[in-house]
């Protein structure tokens, strides 16, 4: 359910590690809805990283960051 962004963010943790790709997929089609989720964030840093675009990975951890640091204020 690409509306709820803890189910959909679940199953893509439950399929990740044995196919990345579909994970990222899930995730990004999820992230289109919920950018300011920081679970999605994360698991595609994550899952980008795992993947070796390390790129995109680090464009996802930045704004993982600024995420983390607008819930603490």
């Amino acid at each position: 359910d690409k509306n709820d962004a803890r189910i959909s963010y679940v199953y893509a943790v439950s399929i990740g590690e044995e196919n990345p790709a579909e994970a990222i997929k899930i995730l990004e089609e999820v992230y289109k809805k919920h950018t300011g989720d920081l679970q999605i964030v994360s698991g595609l840093a994550y899952y980008y990283e795992k993947g070796g675009n390390v790129q995109k990975s680090k464009v996802y951890k930045k704004k993982a960051k600024a995420l983390q640091n607008f819930s603490v204020q």
